[in-house]
């Protein structure tokens, strides 16, 4: 067993799409959240051979939001929209900034596993938020960020 330590940049998001609640007016939309992000993971090491190892952790990050984008459609009584607008990390609404505010802060669990074969690397990461990204919440929702990725590398040392 040992800790290891990432900073990884990522890049969070999805597709929004409430036109089922209303047929006068609805939102589709595409967020893309960039952010920095730094993990800890306790890892597990598994030795099949001098060549091939199996590591799995699992630990804590923390992530800081620096920009993003919300782009798609608003149907609004008979009119289209193109929606193309930034995205601000803030924790309240400043102003009459024409955009979108989230929590500039994600934070949550990294669940990560990985094959290397000499000094080759696939890997795969699941991370789970703790906390919500909406900030200004009059409907009283959640939304958390839940991550898949799979990768390939090279290890330098």
């Amino acid at each position: 067993m040992f800790l290891r330590s990432n900073l990884l940049f990522t890049q969070k998001g999805n597709y929004g799409d409430n036109s089922t609640i209303s047929t006068t007016y609805y939102q589709k939309t595409t967020f893309r959240l960039n952010f920095i992000e730094l993990d800890l993971l306790a890892v597990f090491k598994f030795k099949i051979n001098k060549e091939l190892s199996f590591n799995i952790g699992a630990g804590p990050y923390l992530g800081r939001g620096l920009f993003g984008k919300d782009k798609g459609i608003e149907y609004n009584s008979g009119i289209f929209k193109t929606i193309n607008r930034g995205v601000k990390f803030s924790y309240s609404f400043k102003g009459s900034y024409n955009g979108l505010y989230f929590d500039p802060y994600d934070f949550g669990i990294n669940y990560a596993g990985d094959f290397r074969y000499k000094k080759y690397l696939i890997y795969a990461n699941y991370g789970s938020a703790i906390n919500s990204r909406v900030i200004e919440n009059a409907m009283n929702r959640t939304s958390k960020n839940r991550v898949w990725s799979v990768g390939v590398g090279y290890l330098l040392k």
